[in-house]
């Protein structure tokens, strides 16, 4: 089983976060086998994109768990 994981929820102000879409409670997680590979996706996860416009961030909160 992999234990090192990403949380991943939406920003209190993110659109997404309507009822009709995803909704307040919606969460999703990446697993890993071990925190390195778990680190280094989270820091890809948290840089900016090649294709954002300047000045996007990202709206995800993200967030390292370990089970």
């Amino acid at each position: 089983m992999k234990r090192f994981g990403i949380r991943k929820t939406l920003a209190p102000d993110h659109p997404r976060r309507q009822s009709h879409l995803l909704g307040d409670d919606w969460e999703a997680f990446e697993w890993y086998e071990d925190e390195r590979d778990r680190d280094a996706a989270l820091k890809e996860m948290q840089r900016e994109h090649l294709y954002s416009r300047r000045g996007d961030v990202p709206r995800l909160i993200l967030e390292r768990v370990d089970r």
